[in-house]
């Protein structure tokens, strides 16, 4: 039902593009037919194509990335083994990400921690954490501070994802791990994305805390090495 739900909406909106683009050809042609056709009429007729035309893109372009973020609920998608110092691959994630003027981002690394993992599904799990974070952790606040925390113990590097933010509220806080699931200041794909690639690609595990008043944590710990 959330997948439906997902799809509809841009499919909806293509549906009122097209009842709207059918009813200026209509009007078009009466005012061609009876000779009444002014200058301005085409203007506006061809301001309101190309507002559509944008409309159009958008929604296609987020029916793309519906189709992407399906995909990524699959762990089982073919494998790039390389090696990789995860602060800096971190910080290409960052740099990937529109996080908001008030909201600022730091890194904390001791010391270089060499990962041999897939680096792409890696970024797509941190992608999603700080994403979701920089869009809903900080609703009707004035400032806020996300922090990446990078160690390694017992062979496995151990990444710590915090924020200052609103926290998840008690009502939603069984259910920020499930597909699809969506609430005014959250949204669950992502979070399932990550949950999905750390525990059944790289068998690791990831849970999180949270508290109104101090915002939320997700902690992520897998192996070094692919091979282990």
């Amino acid at each position: 039902t959330r997948i439906a739900y997902e799809i509809f909406t841009p499919m909806d909106n293509f549906e009122k593009i097209y009842k709207q683009q059918n009813k200026l050809r209509v009007n078009l042609y009466k005012k061609m037919n009876s000779s009444n056709m002014t200058k301005r009429d085409l203007i506006e007729s061809l301001l309101i194509l190309e507002d559509n035309y944008l409309m159009l893109l958008d929604n296609l372009n987020k029916m793309s990335s519906l189709v992407e973020s399906f995909k990524a609920l699959d762990p089982y998608t073919e494998s790039m083994i390389s090696k990789f110092e995860m602060s800096e691959l971190v910080y290409m994630v960052i740099d990937s990400i529109s996080f908001p003027n008030y909201v600022g981002v730091e890194v904390l690394c001791s010391e270089p921690v060499t990962v041999y993992q897939d680096a792409s599904k890696m970024s797509s799990v941190l992608h999603h954490l700080l994403e979701n974070a920089a869009l809903h952790a900080f609703n009707g606040l004035d400032s806020g501070l996300i922090v990446v925390d990078i160690f390694k113990k017992e062979n496995k590097v151990h990444i710590v994802i915090k924020d200052n933010g609103i926290g998840i509220s008690n009502d939603v806080i069984e259910n920020v791990l499930k597909p699809i699931y969506h609430t005014e200041h959250m949204s669950g794909y992502g979070l399932m994305i990550s949950y999905n690639l750390v525990v059944q690609f790289f068998k690791g595990t990831i849970d999180y805390v949270t508290d109104k008043n101090f915002g939320t944590e997700f902690r992520i710990s897998i192996a070094l090495d692919g091979k282990v």
